[in-house]
Order: structure tokens, then sequence, then C-alpha cells
């Protein structure tokens, strides 16, 4: 009976054991992350075919863990996709499901963030658990007039009356122009507290979208009202081994580039001691 007891509690012990490593191996690496290291050139990545045609959307805050703005069809369509509103990148086809945003932005490049960054949600068609994140980040610029469809949004008065309805959204807009669609492209999760152990892939626009000051403070305005007066960003995530695919002719931070002229001086010198010598 001994035997029978101990074996059993062996089994259990195992069972336990296979799961909590089942689990660990199951986590995805996580996400937002920052574009400095381990970042691979490739002049040609899979091409994406937007279709993302004028809608009627719902803008509110999701509150909880996802406090902000975030827009998405209007009832009763959720939770499903905007109608009609895909990409496809390579032969996969995703479906835009919400957007929403961050301030300041989750993302870094070469350790810098901007003012905000917009997340574009979509799932796979046919297989719904495949989640792709379009990000683009944004910036205020001190010249710059509003942004026309993000006004709709962030227009002076609009997020204190949440939720409201947009009746034509016009999401081509929110893209940057054709020959300016150089991307960043990786494996992680989704970023809010509590959805880290979501994976997803990534693509995150070089070429930022430009905002007026007004609609920024608009934004951060309201979510320090709400609790938030750091914004709704959630900290940098460890890389953990990933290589960042890009077709943009990246730039190495910084400290890199300082040394560029230094081993550039040494091998000079080193030349100049030979002939010396």
């Amino acid at each position: 009976m001994k035997k029978v007891i101990l074996a059993l509690r062996f089994v259990f012990v195992i069972g336990i054991v296979g799961l909590s490593l089942g689990s660990a191996i199951a986590q995805p690496k996580k996400s937002p992350i920052d574009i400095t290291t381990n970042v691979q050139y490739v002049p040609v990545l899979p091409a994406m075919n937007f279709n993302y045609p004028i809608v009627a959307a719902r803008v509110y805050d999701p509150g909880g863990n996802h406090a902000g703005v975030q827009v998405e069809p209007p009832p009763p369509t959720p939770p499903g996709p905007f109608p009609a509103t895909t990409v496809m990148v390579g032969a996969v086809t995703y479906a835009l499901h919400q957007l929403h945003f961050h301030g300041p932005s989750e993302h870094l490049l070469n350790s810098s963030g901007f003012d905000m960054e917009m997340h574009l949600v979509h799932r796979q068609v046919g297989n719904h658990n495949n989640i792709l994140v379009i990000g683009r980040w944004i910036r205020m610029a001190s010249q710059n007039p509003d942004h026309p469809e993000l006004d709709k949004i962030f227009g002076a008065g609009l997020l204190a009356t949440m939720p409201f309805g947009i009746p034509a959204f016009d999401l081509d807009k929110l893209l940057p122009a054709m020959q300016s669609r150089h991307t960043y492209r990786y494996s992680g999760s989704l970023t809010a507290p509590g959805d880290m152990g979501i994976p997803a892939e990534w693509i995150i626009f070089h070429n930022p979208m430009e905002i007026s000051f007004a609609q920024h403070n608009r934004f951060r305005a309201y979510l320090a009202g709400i609790g938030l007066p750091n914004g709704n960003a959630s900290p940098i995530q460890d890389l953990d081994g990933r290589t960042i695919l890009t077709d943009v002719n990246f730039v190495p931070e910084p400290s890199a580039l300082l040394l560029v002229p230094v081993i550039a001086g040494l091998a000079m010198l080193s030349k100049r001691h030979r002939a010396v010598c």
C-alpha cells in the first residue's frame, strides 16, 4: 500500500512539474522592447497590402488594465472586426479588430521614445488566436496642424463624452505614405498588464505620425484625469535573444557610433606604426 501511495505521489509531482515546464515553454517573449540591438537588415520583407476603408467607429475607454482611448466597430459588431478591413502580410490575411493609443510610446528606438504610440490590433482570418499588432509612433510637431482623422478622437471636448461614435473614420489616413512604409518586425506579446502571456507578431512603422500639441495634450490630460499622470505605457521588456528584422538602413545606438571613428583611428595608427617599423 505504501508503495502505491509513493508511486501516486511521484506521478502527481511529475505531472505538476510537467505542467509548470509546459507553461514556461508556452510563454511568449514579451513586449514592448527597445529597438537598439539585434537588428538585422533585410532589404525586402514580406509585403503588406492594406484594405483600410472608411468605417463607422466607436470611441471608448475600456478601463482596468486597458484604460485609455480605444476605437472599435460600433455596436452590435464588437467583439468582431471592422467590416472588410484587412491587411495581408505575405500570404496571410489579418482583420482589424481595434486600435488604441499609448502615451508616451511603449516601444523605443535607439533607447529614445516618442510622445505617443498607436496600436492597430489584428487577428488572422480563419485563426483567431494569431494576433498581429501594427504600431506607429506619434510625435508632436510645433508647426503641425491638427491631424484631421485623429481630431475625430482628440478634438476639443470629445474625450470627456466617451463613449461616442464616429460616422466616417478613414483608417487609411492613419498609415504612412506608400513610399514610407519601412518597418521593424519581431515576435513578442500584447503589452497590457495581464496580457503579456498572449503572443503577438509585431510590425512597427519607422515613419512616425505627427499631431498637434493640442491633440497630444488633450490625450495626456485625459489619462491624468483617470489616475494615470505618467501615462499608460508598459515598461520595456528584455529582448531575450530575439532578432528584429527591418528594411530600414538601421543606424546603431549612439554609443556604437562613437566607436566607429575610434576604431578607424586605431586602424590608421596601426598602419602608420607598421610603415615606420
